[in-house]
């Protein structure tokens, strides 16, 4: 970067006095006083104090672990939600931080930070690094806000495709009865609320009887790691909607419940605490699913296949994204799957569709030639429509079609450029009972003479209107 030395200037404007100076290479402009109650050297002095605070930020830049942890992190957990924090920052501290610490904000370069991302790639999913990728550019963005570097060395950085992506996988209808038959009665329910209502786990544990209604469960809270906090996104917060039968299970459980008040856990721990996931998931649900071939089938699993199979019955994508908590683009794009065997459906009825429009075209054309042929009366400034006396006294369409006759429509020079047409016609004629070869009448216009036979050919003249006759 050009270091520059000068204390800056100063320009009376407008009764004002108005400082200019240059800063990261940006002339940068700024009224100081007025005219009446400074003069100039005192303006000069205030340019010169505003251009040695700058110099002096530039002059001392920060280390990158030092702007982490003294800029980053304070500002950003401010919007982020507790358990957000506590994955960013675990995140941010042992991948990022660790290796740059020491670094001085302004020695980074795209290529060597590209390089971790390669390297994270190998050991690490795609989802953290394309996560680390996005914590690059958004720590440079802001000590590029902050006036500490010129330029964003992550801007262009990219997620390698070497990075292992995770297989999305859902569960089939008879899946999700092998499922059901495997678990035991809490966990079984909670298997439901997760695949038959797509709740999320967080919102299962959190549910107190009081937000049981008889069709619906109001989430107003979910419990992350054992700490009670608010849903996820806004749309998370909703009324899920349960099935009958479903509520039915809901209805005996608690039946069997301790304690049915309304701040009451439907789920509770042996300390009346709302059930952990980690421990319901490692100890009661895992083993008896890996028993049966489902132990891949885990809650986020459990939630897209509530979604694909509401897609798989024909359910609305907006009534989809309601009940799951989200929009609409994440339902399709994100927790909907489509199997091989509705995808093959689809193509067979694309195929009957066109195979059906193919022939419903040529028959339409077949309807159009013949048409067109019984409309056009052969003159230049013949109306589409045909009269009536032309119709009646002069053409034998039986004749003509059975001939052969074909109509093109050429371009020739004119006083209005008009399309003219022409007619081509090809019969077998005979004269004093000789047949004689057939006649392609193709370099000549010719047309009908409507005061002869429809069997005469003339040379093309034009006839005058019916009313000038």
């Amino acid at each position: 970067m050009r270091i520059r030395h000068s204390t800056g200037g100063v320009r009376k404007q407008r009764g004002r006095w108005r400082g200019f100076w240059y800063e990261s290479g940006v002339k940068k402009s700024r009224v100081v006083g007025f005219v009446k109650d400074m003069t100039k050297g005192q303006a000069r002095e205030a340019v010169a104090k505003i251009v040695a605070e700058i110099r002096a930020k530039h002059e001392t830049p920060q280390k990158f672990g030092e702007f982490v942890d003294a800029v980053y992190f304070p500002y950003y957990s401010r919007k982020w939600k507790h358990s957000t924090r506590e994955n960013n920052v675990n995140r941010i501290e042992v991948h990022l931080v660790e290796a740059y610490r020491e670094r001085q904000l302004g020695s980074f370069r795209r290529d060597e930070l590209q390089d971790l991302l390669d390297a994270k790639a190998k050991a690490l999913s795609f989802s953290m690094v394309d996560h680390l990728r996005w914590d690059l550019k958004q720590i440079f963005d802001m000590a590029l806000a902050e006036g500490q570097m010129d330029r964003n060395p992550a801007l262009l950085l990219f997620t390698p495709k070497e990075a292992k992506k995770p297989v999305r996988r859902a569960m089939t209808i008879e899946e999700v009865q092998t499922m059901f038959a495997a678990l035991d009665g809490r966990e079984r329910l909670i298997a439901k609320l997760a695949v038959l209502a797509g709740m999320r786990p967080g919102e299962i544990f959190a549910l107190t009887w009081g937000r049981m209604a008889s069709t619906h469960a109001d989430i107003r809270q979910r419990v992350y790691r054992r700490k009670l906090d608010t849903p996820r996104t806004d749309n998370s917060t909703r009324k899920a909607a349960l099935s009958e039968g479903l509520l039915n299970d809901i209805e005996a459980w608690r039946a069997g419940a301790v304690t049915t008040a309304d701040d009451a856990w439907v789920f509770p721990s042996e300390r009346m605490t709302p059930l952990s996931k980690d421990n319901c998931w490692r100890r009661q649900m895992f083993p008896k699913l890996a028993a049966v071939g489902l132990g891949w089938a885990n809650f986020l699993v459990m939630r897209r296949t509530h979604s694909t199979l509401m897609k798989e019955i024909g359910v609305d994508a907006k009534l989809v994204a309601d009940q799951l908590g989200h929009e609409v683009d994440v339902d399709i794009n994100t927790y909907t799957l489509t199997s091989v065997e509705l995808r093959q459906a689809a193509v067979n009825r694309l195929e009957s569709f066109v195979a059906a429009k193919q022939c419903s075209n040529g028959a339409q054309e077949s309807a159009n030639a013949r048409k067109l042929l019984k409309r056009w009366s052969g003159r230049r400034d013949s109306n589409p429509r045909r009269p009536a006396w032309e119709v009646e006294r002069h053409f034998n369409f039986s004749h003509l079609e059975s001939a052969g006759v074909g109509l093109e429509s050429t371009e020739r020079p004119g006083k209005t450029g008009l399309h003219r047409k022409r007619l081509l016609m090809e019969c077998n004629w005979s004269a004093g009972g000789a047949k004689r070869p057939a006649a392609r009448f193709t370099q000549s216009i010719w047309n009908l003479d409507r005061n002869s036979s429809p069997k005469r050919l003339v040379p093309y003249k034009r006839f005058p209107a019916p009313w000038k006759r």
